[in-house]
């Protein structure tokens, strides 16, 4: 009847990262948690993803620390041309598109190291990985692909912790 005009499904949604080891690790399995609690499906989207935008190439890049940064690379229909990995800054400057938008933390370093042409960074405004498009990107996976089990959630990792001690 009229009611069932009204269900609606909640899911809740965890950016992956990649981002600090313990940062990524707390903010997963907070979501998780709160997913559990709720008795509703969680699903996990890549940080760097909310940065993409349609119609641009967009580079994102976080501080991966001793010289190098976390890179992902977007093409104009948001198709991924660099999966999310850890790079030297030159590395990831050289790999830039002709007119492409860099976001993130380190976006003035490695636009300014770039030889492509039209490449600029963003402001700090553009690189915030906005809550309302992660969870839209959420939305959309879970309609598309359906709920992961919670242990399935998990942070993305491109290098072990620093805090970590080689013997």
């Amino acid at each position: 009847g009229a009611h069932d005009l009204f269900q609606f499904r909640v899911v809740g949604v965890a950016g992956t990262g990649p981002g600090s080891f313990t940062g990524m690790r707390v903010g997963v399995g907070a979501a998780r948690s709160l997913a559990f609690a709720a008795g509703c499906p969680v699903v996990g989207v890549a940080s760097f993803d909310v940065l993409a935008i349609e119609g641009l190439s967009v580079a994102a890049v976080r501080d991966a620390r001793k010289g190098a940064v976390y890179f992902a690379l977007y093409g104009p229909s948001r198709e991924v041309l660099v999966a999310p990995c850890r790079r030297e800054v030159d590395s990831a400057a050289e790999s830039l598109t002709a007119d492409c938008l860099v976001l993130g933390e380190f976006r003035e370093e490695v636009a300014a190291l770039a030889m492509a042409k039209g490449v600029r960074a963003g402001t700090s405004e553009e690189s915030v990985v906005g809550a309302s498009i992660l969870g839209r990107l959420g939305l959309r996976a879970f309609l598309r692909d359906g709920a992961p089990s919670p242990e399935a959630v998990l942070p993305l990792y491109l290098q072990p912790p620093l805090a970590i001690k080689k013997g």
